[in-house]
């Protein structure tokens, strides 16, 4: 069970978190949720807290579930977006590109912290990146080609935009957090990105500048999407730029990623693209 909490009145109140509409239970949850609301239980282990410390008798409890994506998701549904339940992420497709919102959650002591971030994936650069990237094919069709977290976007790190849900009252608190991070600061990233044309000069006007912005993570993902919007692009300087990627991928984890990147240079050589 995710919290333990009072209810308006000073009852006990007992909250299970689930993100989607759909998850389901536990083998524990299905047989011990009805017997706690029937019997009671004790707390155990460090979740209730100070306030529930483990030992605490609990009297006979209905466990509530909520459900965040019931009501999250109507908003962003008026907007195009369908959530995608096994990973939490809402996208809205366009032609040859989809834009995503996803929600990390963190299990927390006493309850989840949710954060969120964002994504536009380029259906093209994708294909032509999984042609050499070592990626299995159930995990191909997750990545984005640009994504960061709304903390990032604001100038901080990704945990500055989190909220922490412990109780069925935070739900509506977290909702109104995560639309603000949607309609103040997604849909403008979605805008600013739909292009190759702008990741290609954000990425390879200063090949060497860091980009947390929109490619945040692994240097072998900033450097293989520079190559492929590059190529894309059709850059006089192209030769340039994928030189100081190759450095960079000579220097990065002991050159772990190097043979990778050649391969996906060696593919770029023949590549049909847009």
């Amino acid at each position: 069970m995710d919290a333990v909490g009072t209810d308006a009145d000073g009852n006990i109140a007992l909250t299970e978190f689930k993100s989607s509409a759909t998850a389901g239970f536990t083998r524990n949850q299905e047989s011990g949720f009805p017997a706690i609301g029937a019997n009671g239980g004790t707390v155990v282990g460090n979740n209730g807290g100070a306030a529930y410390p483990a030992g605490t008798v609990i009297p006979p409890t209905t466990v509530n579930v909520s459900r965040f994506y019931e009501r999250f998701c109507p908003f962003l549904e008026k907007c195009g977006f369908k959530l995608k339940k096994s990973e939490d992420k809402l996208i809205r497709k366009h032609l040859d590109r989809s834009d995503v919102f996803q929600v990390l959650w963190r299990d927390s002591a006493g309850g989840w912290k949710i954060q969120p971030q964002v994504g536009v994936r380029h259906e093209r650069v994708e294909e032509v990146f999984h042609e050499t990237s070592g990626f299995e094919k159930k995990f191909q069709a997750g990545t984005s080609t640009v994504g960061t977290s709304i903390g990032v976007l604001q100038g901080g790190i990704n945990s500055d935009v989190e909220f922490f849900i412990e109780s069925v009252g935070q739900i509506d608190f977290a909702v109104d957090g995560m639309l603000k991070a949607f309609f103040d600061v997604a849909l403008q990233y979605y805008d600013q990105w739909k292009d190759v044309a702008s990741i290609d000069e954000a990425l390879n006007d200063e090949p060497s500048k860091p980009v947390p912005h929109l490619r945040p993570g692994l240097p072998w993902f900033r450097s293989s999407t520079g190559a492929i919007v590059a190529k894309m692009q059709r850059r006089a300087n192209y030769e340039e730029v994928v030189g100081e990627y190759r450095e960079v991928m000579k220097n990065n984890n002991k050159g772990f990623y190097l043979s990778r990147f050649d391969a996906l240079l060696h593919h770029l050589k023949d590549a049909t693209l847009p």
